[in-house]
């Protein structure tokens, strides 16, 4: 004889057998062992660098910005959920140089974790003249996909072969389409309608490949954030603009500069809005660099 227990017997009673079924498959599974959240494989601090890493896995990985699209990078203050992703992550990128100097204590706390971290700086030092911008210039971007590639391959196990080297295509492909489009205005180093004003300096490494230079900056020498720029200095910025006959001034999306309008205003130029430090509407690395070569094109014609 089948000996039927106790609680299905109560169940049956109280509830129909079906019932008791019911309640038990869906009780159970709170009992058994908790699940885990997936993590993402390829963590990065920032959306460009972001997308040059994407470039380099192809679909062999999940890769994540730490900095959300749009957010200054400068400036962007990691969650618990950010810190948590970065000392789960299978292999970290970040772009070093100062980028993100929030996020500096959250990266070095997991690679002494023993959380694999790339970091651009570590890797090639003096890069671009230690200029965080680099990413703006495809081959810079070349340079450290060749230093990455073997590292993403060692986290994640897999060889990388073919969408690194269509990575590179990529990348060069887009220095070349640059090259060409901004070529078209007749641009040369130094001098020519390419010739731009900004508040600091964000577009040196782009600067550097496609001849287009910011040949007035308001903050000479800054890569980053700084105070608010004195009468005289603005004066200084004002000359430099004229002497070099610049027409257009450059603004990053995510640092909007009442200087630069105000300047704009009074000496009849134009302030054209490029994504330096974000994606925006990109969806690849290739339309990042286009964007920002679009702008310009559109400024100066």
């Amino acid at each position: 004889m089948r000996i039927v227990p106790k609680w299905v017997r109560f169940m049956k009673r109280k509830f129909g057998y079906t019932a008791g079924l019911v309640i038990l498959l869906t009780v159970l599974p709170a009992c058994g062992p908790k699940s885990v959240q997936s993590t993402s494989d390829i963590v990065v601090t920032n959306s460009v660098l972001a997308s040059i890493v994407q470039e380099v896995v192809g679909d062999a990985a999940r890769v994540v910005s730490i900095v959300p699209d749009g957010k200054d990078p400068h400036e962007y203050e990691p969650s618990a959920g950010d810190i948590a992703r970065i000392t789960s992550a299978k292999l970290v990128v970040a772009n070093g140089f100062g980028y993100e100097p929030t996020l500096e204590d959250a990266v070095a706390s997991a690679r002494a974790d023993g959380v694999p971290v790339f970091d651009v700086e570590r890797e090639l030092p003096g890069l671009a003249g230690n200029d965080p911008h680099w990413f703006t210039d495809p081959l810079m971007a070349v340079t450290v996909a060749e230093k990455l590639a073997p590292v993403l391959e060692t986290a994640l196990g897999v060889s990388l072969d073919e969408s690194y080297s269509s990575a590179v295509a990529v990348l060069e492909a887009v220095a070349d389409e640059g090259a060409k489009a901004i070529g078209a205005l007749g641009a040369g180093a130094g001098t020519g309608p390419c010739t731009f004003g900004s508040e600091h300096v964000f577009l040196g490494p782009f600067s550097g490949r496609f001849g287009c230079p910011a040949s007035a900056v308001l903050h000479a020498g800054s890569a980053g954030h700084d105070s608010e720029p004195s009468a005289a200095e603005i004066e200084d910025f004002v000359a430099s603009i004229e002497s070099n006959r610049v027409t257009v001034l450059v603004e990053d999306v995510s640092e909007p500069s009442k200087v630069l309008a105000r300047v704009a205003d009074q000496i009849g130029v134009r302030v054209v809005r490029v994504n330096v430090h974000a994606m925006g509407d990109a969806v690849a690395y290739r339309d990042y660099v286009m964007n920002i070569v679009g702008a310009l094109v559109d400024g100066f014609e």
